[in-house]
């Protein structure tokens, strides 16, 4: 009955006839999964703690990561110090064969239900699946929502969030956990392919710590201005 509605749907909104969600997820999902951002030179804004952290990444840079300003300003050594913590250096071998992707593998298209279509969108629930021990003690008590544009075919949005409070660990209460990423479509960076890059990375996290500590955190990561780097354009000049 669920998919003999969405073809109607569709229908009516001049899309297709036919509607395999199962495939369409997969697809977006690949396509995320295929577009690398660790490729490109961008501007990360960091909004922490109330303060605005600005970013570049080069991957011809040495370093790759550079500091620009905190809150407009040039930044201290304090405040450089505690960006290149944020960094883990990537596994060499790990960048070498695999993509980065800001999803993972942490949805299962084979799990995910179709559970709204309109003429722009398709919107599916999932229960987020962790790769790690910490990531599984963590996405369990979680419940997303991820959304798809039926005209590109690429995924614009993921939220992620609690029902209920939980405890991830001994000691730590969780009463709010909210995690959104945005996602836009680039076709003008290499020359004759479309890419999926991360647009926006939003975290709010309300709990308690050992019952004495308040845990409220909020921060959001934009990631514009995209650029070739010169690798590929020069590739693209020769051509």
């Amino acid at each position: 009955m669920k998919t003999l509605l969405v073809a109607l749907l569709l229908a009516v909104g001049g899309g297709p006839q036919t509607f395999d969600s199962k495939a369409l997820l997969t697809e977006a999902l690949a396509r995320e999964a295929s577009s690398d951002p660790r490729d490109f030179r961008f501007q990360e804004t960091r909004h922490d703690e109330g303060q605005q952290w600005i970013s570049l990444y080069d991957p011809n840079g040495d370093p790759q990561w550079t500091l620009t300003a905190v809150d407009g300003l040039s930044p201290d050594q304090e405040q450089l110090k505690t960006a290149e913590q944020w960094r883990s250096p990537p596994d060499k071998k790990d960048k070498e064969n695999t993509k980065s992707s800001l999803l993972g593998k942490m949805i299962d298209p084979d799990q995910a239900e179709l559970v709204e279509v309109n003429a722009q969108q398709a919107i599916y629930r999932f229960t987020p699946v962790g790769e790690s021990e910490d990531d599984q003690k963590l996405f369990r008590h979680l419940q997303g929502r991820l959304y798809i544009d039926l005209g590109d075919k690429f995924i614009v949005r993921v939220v992620m969030n609690n029902e209920e409070s939980f405890k991830p660990m001994t000691g730590v209460r969780f009463d709010r956990f909210e995690m959104e990423m945005e996602f836009a479509i680039h076709d003008d960076l290499i020359m004759g392919q479309s890419l999926v890059l991360p647009k926006l990375l939003r975290t709010d996290v309300k709990g308690r710590a050992f019952l004495v500590k308040s845990i409220d955190e909020q921060s959001q990561i934009v990631f514009d201005q995209y650029q070739a780097p010169d690798a590929a354009l020069s590739m693209i000049s020769a051509d």
